[in-house]
């Protein structure tokens, strides 16, 4: 085992790196920051299916090869997520996991969710929380929040859940087991936070669910 895998084991999730450079990235800010404030736009699902931008980020060369790495070649696109906090917004994200809800759950071996930076994401902005070491619990029961967010619930160990601050730069990305716990804050800054949340995973990682009957659900392109 390499440090790199012995890393992701003991915490559940792989230190930052870049997925663009911050001029590319910063471009792709501005472009979504305008296109999306007219309407103070928050959450938009699999964009990948629908908007050139999402999915040429989803099949990053540089993001692509490290999934491939870690679950296999032959593994597509789940889900994603545009996730945007506006300045001043005071959403926050309960705690949860990536690879289940109500009509899919994910093995953790044959999957690996990601977080794209499109712009910086300081601890005041809502950067990613994530309970180090949570994946080792396996999945846990979700339900869904007042606001409908998935969240969870019903296990004493969340009571007593302890989550560490990840502040990531625009053009960086992480990487992190599907059963790790992670939550984000409110943005009491300035400017907006903006993040594309990937889920990905091979056909045969379905528990409960398909490939088949995911929206979502796109093969990558190594290249």
């Amino acid at each position: 085992m390499n440090q790199t895998t012995s890393l992701f084991a003991d915490r559940g999730y792989l230190a930052p790196t870049q997925w663009a450079t911050g001029q590319a990235a910063r471009a792709l800010t501005h472009y979504l920051g305008s296109v999306y404030s007219p309407n103070r736009t928050t959450l938009i699902s699999n964009p990948h299916i629908r908007e050139a931008w999402a999915r040429d980020l989803v099949q990053t060369p540089a993001l692509i090869n490290r999934v491939a790495g870690m679950i296999g070649p032959e593994s597509g696109v789940d889900q994603s997520f545009l996730v945007i906090k506006w300045p001043g917004d005071q959403t926050v994200v309960p705690m949860h996991q990536d690879g289940l809800s109500v009509d899919y759950e994910l093995d953790p071996l044959q999957s690996v969710s990601s977080w794209l930076s499109i712009s910086d994401a300081p601890a005041a902005a809502g950067a990613l929380q994530f309970a180090l070491g949570s994946h080792r619990w396996g999945y846990l029961p979700h339900g869904f929040d007042e606001t409908g967010a998935l969240t969870a619930h019903g296990d004493q160990r969340l009571t007593d859940c302890e989550f560490s601050t990840v502040p990531t730069t625009v053009g960086e990305v992480l990487l992190f087991d599907t059963r790790l716990l992670h939550r984000s804050g409110s943005n009491s800054t300035g400017r907006p936070r903006i993040g594309l949340n990937v889920v990905y995973a091979r056909r045969s990682a379905y528990l409960r669910g398909s490939a088949a009957t995911r929206e979502g659900w796109q093969p990558i392109r190594l290249p």
